[in-house]
């Protein structure tokens, strides 16, 4: 969707992506009370989930308006709320969420700042090696392997794109306890 050329050419250079397969996703487990209004969080304080209205329009019938809950991470992600008597018995008339007391959010690169516009300007205005390395300073995610030519017969790969790094117990392979500190991420790496 932008008005600049991901794989192409100029003048000069030309260059082309792949995608890199950076592990650049953690998901994580959040506590949360009761009233499904707070959760706790990795500086182990109690902070109101950022609630934020959207609305899902549908031809011929009602508008479907709900609340989606964001923590300091991201987006709730696990939000089902499914009635126990669906679950365990028609006699039961609970109908509270099964889980309300964790939910699942996630980490990403991509939900940080970036600025892949600046960086694809730069590269369709690139004449050789630096400034096509120097394009890439404010990529951020996806990641990408960039391959590169010249005229005058160079070649080159640059990986662009930010890689978190991991306090020493995060886990990339199942849920990370998000409310305690050990388990999150210390700060991307670009």
């Amino acid at each position: 969707g932008m008005p600049f050329v991901l794989s192409g050419r100029n003048s000069y250079i030309g260059w082309g992506i792949a995608n890199s397969m950076i592990d650049d996703c953690d998901f994580f487990i959040e506590k949360v009370d009761r009233s499904l209004n707070y959760y706790t969080s990795a500086d182990s304080s109690i902070v109101k989930f950022d609630f934020q209205k959207d609305t899902i329009k549908v031809k011929n019938q009602e508008a479907n308006v709900y609340y989606q809950r964001f923590t300091n991470r991201s987006p709730v992600i696990s939000d089902f709320h499914i009635p126990f008597s669906d679950i365990f018995s028609d006699k039961l008339t609970n109908t509270l969420p099964v889980m309300t007391k964790y939910v699942i959010t996630y980490s990403w690169t991509g939900s940080f700042i970036s600025d892949e516009f600046t960086t694809l300007y730069r590269l369709t205005r690139a004449k050789n090696w630096l400034d096509f390395s120097n394009s890439f300073k404010s990529w951020v995610a996806p990641s990408f392997n960039f391959v590169y030519g010249d005229k005058d017969g160079n070649i080159g790969l640059l990986t662009a794109g930010a890689v978190p790094l991991r306090n020493e117990k995060t886990t990339m392979v199942i849920p990370n306890p998000g409310w305690l500190k050990e388990y999150g991420w210390s700060h991307l790496l670009k």
